[in-house]
């Protein structure tokens, strides 16, 4: 109970118990008061003013502390919104995940995808390897809710994607949601949290792309991430101090979750070590391609562009040349004497103005 609310019951309690005369006797408890017969005088009994006052004051705050003591009221973080919404199956919501892609299986990487998503559920971790660009953080997500969506289980999956950095996973849920047709968050299959700002997908059949501290932040409210089905550990390669932390719990975690399904995601220096440090895990990798690039200097583009900069300079060619070295001896001897014979001149003016 707060010092300060509780000081001024037994202030009012003092106060009408002082200027009660029938009940000066009687230990009154501030607890449940109508117990000693506090507060039950007849009600065609005149008072002052005051005097009643008081005792509404005080009915009223002994009201309030009847109520059951909370030491404070539950509170739930904003970073935590997304992970404590319920995820149960609902028939509806698969019906229409499954139309939907339906309507999107004429694309020809999904007969691709087959080898990948068979192997991610057959195994409860697997290493993804590729190149950058390869599509591992824009595809392998996609092809996870998509199969899961075929098999008529699409609200069952819950994907979370680590990011490394806060660009990169609002920038990839945008793309993304672009891919599928869908503005990003706003109730629809791909959204994106960081710390401080997010567009949440919908409850169910969804990916998520977040910063590394956003799960880490979830396993302190929910220790299991209960109502996650698939975590995605994206540029684990780059070992910072959250991903190697994040990598031990979800370790450790496995043993609890049987159901749930790790996808670590790397590039071919390291992927080996990852595949080690989860049991020999099995790995897939994705063939990449690298475009055509073409160096440009600025040398290049200004030959290019035939690019000539303005003469801007508005100094005398005289102090142009001196500035740069180009003045010979006889023009700057002349320039010497002319400021000498100047200097006298311009001294006493100075001193008339100072003066």
């Amino acid at each position: 109970m707060d010092e300060r609310r509780e000081e001024q019951i037994v202030q009012l309690l003092h106060s009408v118990q002082a200027k009660n005369d029938k009940d000066s006797e009687a230990q009154i408890s501030w607890f449940a008061p109508e117990d000693h017969g506090y507060g039950t005088e007849a009600p065609g009994e005149n008072k002052p003013n005051s005097v009643k006052k008081v005792e509404d004051q005080e009915k009223k705050l002994i009201n309030q502390e009847k109520r059951p003591f909370r030491i404070r009221d539950k509170y739930i973080d904003r970073d935590s919104e997304y992970l404590l919404q319920e995820n149960e199956p609902d028939v509806t919501l698969d019906q229409q995940l499954l139309e939907d892609l339906q309507k999107k299986k004429t694309d020809l990487r999904y007969i691709e995808m087959q080898e990948l998503v068979n192997m991610i559920d057959n195994h409860q971790v697997t290493v993804v390897s590729g190149e950058t660009g390869c599509g591992k953080t824009t595809q392998v997500t996609q092809f996870i809710l998509d199969n899961y969506i075929e098999r008529g289980k699409g609200s069952a999956c819950r994907i979370v994607c680590t990011q490394p950095r806060r660009i990169s996973a609002i920038s990839v849920a945008e793309r993304v949601a672009a891919e599928r047709a869908e503005s990003c968050g706003n109730g629809n299959s791909t959204g994106y949290q960081i710390r401080l700002q997010s567009r949440l997908p919908r409850k169910q059949g969804s990916i998520l792309y977040c910063t590394t501290g956003i799960i880490l932040q979830w396993l302190q409210s929910d220790p299991h991430l209960s109502s996650v089905s698939h975590i995605v550990l994206d540029e684990i390669h780059e070992r910072n101090l959250q991903s190697d932390v994040l990598m031990t719990v979800v370790k450790d975690l496995l043993s609890y979750r049987p159901d749930l399904k790790i996808v670590l995601m790397s590039a071919t220096l390291n992927a080996e070590k990852f595949s080690e440090y989860f049991g020999n895990c099995p790995m897939i990798h994705i063939p990449g391609f690298t475009f055509p690039v073409v160096e440009y200097l600025l040398e290049d583009i200004i030959e290019k562009t035939r690019y000539v900069p303005e003469q801007k300079e508005h100094r005398s060619q005289f102090k142009r040349g001196f500035m740069q070295g180009h003045v010979n001896r006889q023009e700057k001897e002349e320039k010497e004497a002319i400021y000498k014979e100047r200097w006298p001149g311009y001294v006493r003016e100075l001193r008339k103005r100072l003066s």
